[in-house]
C-alpha cells in the first residue's frame, strides 16, 4: 500500500523543501512512499529553495537544488494521504481554506514530545535554518515511526 506525504509552509523555499528532501532520503529504500512539498502563498512559485536550505540539506547528503517551489493545489489535497503544516499559522490557513481536507492535515511536530511550530528561518541566519532543520528531522523521524514502522 502506498502512503503519500505532503509538507507545506508559506513560501515553499525554506522549511517544506527540507522536510520533503529529508523524508525522501529516509524512505528511499521504500518504493511505496510518495513525498511532496508546497506553499500556501504564491510568492516564490518556480523558484529554487533558499540557498541556505540547499546548503544545509547538502550537509546531510540531500540534494534539493533542483526543486522548484509550488503552490498548494486542490490536486495535491486529493492526491496525498497525510498533510503536514510546518507551523500553526499555515495549519490555520489550511483549515480555513480547505475545510473538507482538515481531517488529514496536522502540525508536522504532532508526534514530537512537545508539538510546536517549526520557526520560519527566512529572515534569520544560518543558525536559524539549522535549528528549524533539527526540528524537521525529529518530526520526520517521528512521522516515520508513527506511519511506516510496524
Amino acid at each position: 500500500m502506498q502512503v503519500s506525504f505532503l509538507f507545506f509552509c508559506m513560501g515553499n523555499i525554506c522549511r517544506s523543501p527540507l522536510a520533503e528532501g529529508y523524508l525522501k532520503k529516509k524512505t528511499s529504500h521504500l518504493n511505496t512512499i510518495k513525498v511532496k512539498s508546497a506553499g500556501t502563498h504564491k510568492y516564490h512559485i518556480g523558484s529554487p529553495p533558499d540557498p541556505r536550505s540547499i546548503a544545509l540539506a547538502k550537509e546531510f547528503e540531500i540534494d534539493i537544488s533542483g526543486y522548484r517551489a509550488s503552490h498548494l493545489s486542490q490536486h495535491d489535497l486529493n492526491s496525498y494521504d497525510l498533510i503536514y503544516a510546518l507551523d500553526s499559522n499555515n495549519l490555520e490557513y489550511f483549515i480555513n481554506h480547505y475545510p473538507s481536507h482538515k481531517g488529514k492535515c496536522s502540525l508536522i511536530t504532532q508526534f514530537n514530545p512537545i508539538p510546536q511550530d517549526v520557526p520560519d528561518p527566512y529572515y534569520g541566519d544560518m543558525s536559524d535554518f539549522e535549528s528549524s532543520f533539527s526540528m524537521i528531522r525529529e518530526a520526520c523521524d517521528n512521522i516515520i515511526r508513527q506511519h511506516l514502522v510496524s
